[in-house]
């Protein structure tokens, strides 16, 4: 059983386990950005919530961070952007990480593979109680985080 990230709940600053404020983000080595990129609330815009989230890739021994930034569009539609970055030390995401937008029906509606990137990014809006996931496979390892809006 895997836990379903409610990102509505986000607005009300109802956070699940795992998912830090970036400000925290930073602090952690585990999930700091190499660019030293520090965003304000502020520079979001109103209303705009955005969290970080270290996945960590078991056989691989590697960390990828995963920041979500949601943008209130209208009262039932939500902009998402999903950013994948390295952790720690690291400069660039572990070769051949491979990312996909899942619709509700588990078929692939985005997908992207890494090639010495720093960093991969998903843009794209949605409707309160759509479902989505994203999944993230390094070698024979595949991760998905479950969200609904």
């Amino acid at each position: 059983w895997q836990q379903t990230t409610q990102l509505s709940q986000w607005f009300d600053r109802l956070f699940e386990k795992g998912w830090e404020a970036v400000e925290m983000g930073f602090a952690q080595p585990q999930v700091a950005w190499r660019t030293g990129r520090k965003t304000k609330p502020s520079v979001l815009g109103t209303g705009a919530i955005e969290r970080v989230k270290s996945i960590n890739f078991k056989a691989a021994s590697e960390a990828v961070a995963l920041l979500v930034r949601l943008q209130p569009k209208s009262n039932s539609e939500v902009g998402i952007c999903l950013e994948v970055r390295p952790t720690g030390t690291q400069t660039h995401l572990p070769q051949a990480l491979q990312l996909m937008v899942l619709n509700d029906s588990d078929n692939a509606v985005m997908q992207a593979q890494t090639k010495g990137s720093q960093t991969m990014q998903f843009e794209f809006d949605g409707e309160l109680g759509e479902k989505f996931s994203l999944r993230l496979v390094l070698g024979e390892e595949s991760l998905t985080e479950l969200f609904v809006i």
